[in-house]
């Protein structure tokens, strides 16, 4: 329940993640909110990454409470992840 109320625009995203063992990749993880910018080097990594901390700091909100508006759980035929099967 977690990501869902952290990152809402992510639900679709989480349902497949479930279902299909769907991977996450960097642009969508920026699209939902759960990472506010990719680097392209290790060093331009760390520099945001301490730009970031500072920038947040005493300024980290809590979790949203209320109802979540989570998308029909839709379990596929074939579970598959790729062309495995999923338990």
């Amino acid at each position: 329940m977690f990501p869902y109320r952290k990152w809402p625009k992510g639900a679709a995203l989480f349902n497949e993640m479930i279902c299909l063992a769907k991977r996450m990749n960097a642009q969508e993880a920026v699209d939902i909110g759960m990472v506010s910018q990719v680097s392209d080097t290790y060093l331009d990594m760390i520099r945001s990454a301490l730009e970031e901390v500072s920038r947040l700091v005493g300024k980290i909100t809590g979790i949203p409470e209320g109802p979540v508006d989570i998308p029909v759980f839709q379990i596929p035929e074939e579970p598959k992840a790729g062309k495995l099967a999923l338990s």
